[in-house]
């Protein structure tokens, strides 16, 4: 449940459909932005992940593969007409946007599913006139899980930190097209994995 009530849809990925699902927004989030120019490569020392779906391209990038576990990590994602000849397009998704996250302990059992809003609205997309995303924080936990009290810290902190170690951060989209959430659907994923140090 929501703060105000109401309900919020898992995505399938999520291992827990019982869980109670809490969604915070980090800084970045989703905007809706027009840049005539591609999206530049990612600064050495960065990454760059990438999916296509049809005319629809998903990028992911991050600065840097090595943070510390006192340092805030930041990203974003773009959701962009990949196919030549695409005029504007209307896609429907949650309330919140396409783009979503995933983060995962790559050598333990640590896992923030991305979760979204149960509503659909439609969000346009146009050559040049990508959707971007910074990292946002999604998911849920049961209160019995041994580490509970990591993801209740998790999930109230309002920037992304994560303890030393491999994590797995991955860039999700998911959407239909059409605004009305019934055409062809889509779900494309672009994990880059990072080390966390002391």
């Amino acid at each position: 449940m929501k703060p105000d009530g109401g309900q919020r849809r898992l995505l399938p990925m999520t291992r827990r459909p019982e869980l109670v699902t809490v969604a915070l927004l980090l800084a970045g989030v989703l905007v809706a932005a027009c840049d005539a120019a591609p999206a530049p490569p990612s600064p050495p020392g960065g990454a760059r992940a990438e999916a296509i779906s049809g005319p629809f391209g998903l990028a992911f990038e991050l600065p840097k593969l090595t943070w510390a576990s006192n340092e805030p990590i930041a990203g974003q994602a773009t959701l962009a007409i990949a196919g030549g000849g695409v005029g504007v397009v209307t896609i429907g998704a949650s309330g919140g946007g396409p783009l979503m996250f995933s983060i995962a302990e790559v050598d333990g059992t640590r896992r923030m599913d991305a979760a979204s809003q149960a509503d659909c609205v439609g969000h346009q997309l146009a050559p040049g006139a990508p959707i971007r995303s910074g990292i946002t924080k999604s998911g849920g936990w049961d209160g019995a899980d041994p580490h509970a009290d990591f993801y209740r810290a998790f999930f109230a902190d309002p920037l992304l930190h994560l303890p030393a170690g491999t994590w797995d951060i991955t860039a999700i989209a998911s959407f239909t097209e059409g605004a009305d959430c019934a055409g062809p659907s889509h779900a494309m994923s672009a994990p880059i994995r990072i080390v966390v140090t002391d």
